[in-house]
C-alpha cells in the first residue's frame, strides 16, 4: 500500500504536465493552420 501511496503523486503529475503541454501545442498549431489559411 505504501508504494502505491508513493508512486501515485508522480503517475498522476506527468500525464496532466503532457496533456498541458500537448493541449497548448494543439491549440498553437490550430491557431497556425487557421492563419495560414486566412493568409
Amino acid at each position: 500500500m505504501s508504494i502505491d501511496h508513493n508512486t501515485r503523486p508522480f503517475a498522476k503529475h506527468r500525464p496532466a504536465a503532457f496533456f498541458v503541454v500537448a493541449e497548448q501545442l494543439l491549440d498553437f498549431l490550430h491557431h497556425g493552420v487557421m492563419f495560414i489559411c486566412l493568409a
